[in-house]
């Protein structure tokens, strides 16, 4: 790779055990490999108060500072959330309100920039309902979805986190998309594109 790029990983859970913040760093560490420079923020350490409608960035605390700083300065995210009840945790929908904030200082979102999306699950079906939701976010936010996703069905069986064990296939998808992101982020940084409000 011949331009380093700047990865930011969003994710985890408010659970101590996280299948999505394992996926999360697998994910990074093959981005890391490809030459990126990345950035793990734990929905969990980082404990956002709730998103505030009309409340002014200054008035929040310092990590919630350092998140849209962090978004502001990446090339490019992987985010990973857990399915709950069919969708996005509320943790990681939280984290993705503040975003908003990227609005200010002329950036428009995350315009021009790539998204990988992780959702684990406990069952079959949630992780690909989440992913959509996940898609639909990152939309909203102008960003551009790598054409790869992991939803990870079942995903206690694949992800131990005690062991710090992973299920061969599911690991080699997270690096994969690791890898395209870290692709893709190259191949987009520095063109411009028409930008919209």
């Amino acid at each position: 790779m011949n331009e380093q790029v700047r990865i930011l990983g969003i994710g985890g859970t408010l659970a101590e055990k996280s299948t999505s913040l394992a996926s999360l760093k697998k994910a990074l560490s093959a981005a890391e490999k490809a030459g990126a420079v990345v950035e793990l923020l734990d929905l969990r350490e980082l404990d956002l108060p709730m998103f505030v409608p009309g409340k002014p960035l200054e008035a929040y605390g310092e990590n919630v500072k350092r998140l849209v700083e962090s978004a502001r300065n990446a090339d490019a995210m992987i985010w990973s959330t857990a399915a709950y009840n069919g969708s996005m945790a509320g943790s990681f929908k939280n984290a993705m309100d503040f975003l908003v904030f990227l609005k200010q200082g002329g950036q428009s979102f995350l315009e021009n920039r790539v998204v990988g999306l992780i959702a684990s699950s406990a069952g079959d079906q949630a992780s690909i309902n989440t992913i959509r939701a996940m898609t639909d976010v990152a939309h909203s936010l102008r960003a551009v979805v790598s054409p790869l996703s992991v939803p990870l069905h079942f995903a206690a069986r694949k992800v131990d986190v005690e062991m710090g064990a992973m299920e061969e296939a599911a690991a080699t998808r997270l690096e994969l998309l690791g890898s395209v992101v870290t692709d893709l982020a190259v191949r987009m940084k520095g063109v411009a594109y028409p930008t919209m409000n």
